[in-house]
């Protein structure tokens, strides 16, 4: 990976953390917490309650250092977290790099949260920065709230590799503001394990009403309280809506077609709605968050909230994003039974957004046909492409290649050189779904996995 302007980054990273940010309203902080900064650090939720000092995003951790929570029980991942951003601040290296693999090391506990909000903070210093001085946004805002690398000398392309994320480009700062906050908040439920309560409680304050309101959040607080409910028919929606979104992605021939849209119109009907796929997801997302105090259903609730983002209905916007499918692996590890349902989502996502490409490429579609593709590469373990990738308006040779390199392999020209590589990623795909898959499935992904190579 290419390496980034880090002096700068990480002299705005000691900023940051240094001194009160001084961002517009609604995005100033609220006041440092000094009546938790005090208070003894005893266990996991005091070192947690201490180091986000009032802000549920996690955009100031200075004032609590690792020593403090050496005797600290289970707030190792803590501890090793603000170690590592101290250890950054201190040297001269690519601040950006260096947040993209520190959050990879500790996954399923609090650092990954604990990055996220770092990153997010220097995100909205550089985003105020640009509308203050009425300049445009810096490119590496984008490898700062999505898991894009750094470019040293980023290819003029006249876009701004998350420039998706709002067709007006006036509204482009408040969407990335909309879309990193969320971001973060997803983090904290990236394991069963993590302690959420000091997190839920903060999420009372005025300031973040619309995070809290989000499914996310809604989810968070159930967690945190440890709400239980019956989940059968929510589990049921979950699995009736996987089916569906199954048989829609598999059906490529015109009878298939046919009978996918028979099975739509029907669910349709029944259900009193357009898209029986979203309803089902939305659903088994409320009924399954009344359960979140059973890790399998805040799981499955988890998994719902991704896959309906996939399929472009979610009811907290924008729902375009390049963290969707590996947010369904992640909602897949919180237990053994969801791995199944996590493997079909990503064959789903796989399959959709190589079809959308298939047919998208030579038009406008391009481009968001390449963050769904992008997505779904990423949800599904390939590398982080150069934010610049994203940034491309029509299909060109670089392209393909920078989009072949993801799978290890930077050969592609052109589209069907680039399908080639995309459709041994779908084969590993359904190899592993079908390894899990119960019978229902089974047959659908078969035909995907028959299909795989063009």
């Amino acid at each position: 990976m290419t390496i980034g302007r880090g002096r700068s980054l990480a002299a705005a990273a000691i900023a940051l953390v240094a001194c009160a940010r001084t961002l517009p309203s609604p995005l100033a902080l609220p006041p440092p917490d000094d009546a938790a900064a005090a208070h003894p650090i005893l266990t996991r939720e005091d070192a947690l309650t201490a180091v986000l000092d009032g802000d549920p995003l996690a955009r100031r951790t200075g004032r609590v250092r690792a020593l403090a929570l050496s005797d600290v029980d289970g707030a190792g991942p803590i501890a090793a977290t603000l170690e590592a951003l101290t250890t950054l601040e201190s040297t001269q290296v690519d601040a950006t790099q260096a947040l993209h693999v520190g959050e990879h090391e500790r996954p399923g506990s609090e650092s990954i949260a604990l990055f996220r909000g770092y990153r997010l903070a220097m995100a909205e210093r550089s985003i105020a920065a640009s509308v203050t001085a009425g300049t445009p946004l810096d490119f590496d805002v984008a490898s700062l709230l999505a898991p894009l690398a750094t470019e040293a000398h980023p290819t003029a392309i006249g876009r701004h590799p998350l420039a998706w994320l709002s067709s007006d480009t006036a509204a482009l700062p408040d969407a990335l503001y909309a879309y990193g906050e969320r971001w973060v908040l997803e983090a904290w439920l990236d394991g069963p394990e993590i302690p959420l309560a000091p997190v839920a409680s903060l999420l009372h304050a005025d300031a973040y009403d619309t995070l809290a309101l989000g499914p996310i959040g809604r989810l968070l607080q159930a967690r945190a309280d440890g709400l239980r409910a019956d989940p059968t028919a929510a589990l049921a929606d979950l699995d009736r809506a996987t089916l569906l979104a199954l048989t829609r992605a598999a059906a490529d021939r015109d009878a298939e077609q046919t009978a996918w849209r028979d099975l739509r119109k029907a669910a349709a009907d029944e259900l009193g709605v357009d898209d029986p796929v979203s309803a089902l997801l939305q659903r088994a997302a409320v009924g399954l968050t009344a359960d979140a105090g059973n890790a399998r259903s805040a799981g499955a609730a988890l998994l719902a909230i991704a896959a309906d983002r996939l399929d472009g209905s979610c009811v907290d916007a924008p729902c375009a994003g390049l963290d969707r499918t590996s947010l369904i692996t992640r909602a897949g590890a919180w237990d053994a039974q969801l791995q199944r349902r996590a493997r079909v989502w990503r064959v789903i996502a796989l399959k959709d957004a190589i079809d959308g490409m298939e047919a998208g490429h030579e038009t406008v579609r391009f481009n968001p046909s390449l963050v769904d593709l992008v997505d779904a590469l990423l949800g599904t373990g390939a590398f982080e492409p150069p934010a610049s990738l994203l940034a491309r308006r029509t299909a060109e040779e670089a392209a393909w290649t920078q989009l072949g390199a993801m799978t290890g392999d930077a050969s592609p020209k052109t589209w069907a050189d680039a399908r080639a590589i995309l459709g041994l990623q779908l084969a590993r795909e359904t190899s592993s779904a079908l390894e899990i898959s119960d019978q229902p499935s089974r047959p659908l992904i078969e035909r995907i996995a028959r299909r795989a190579h063009p």
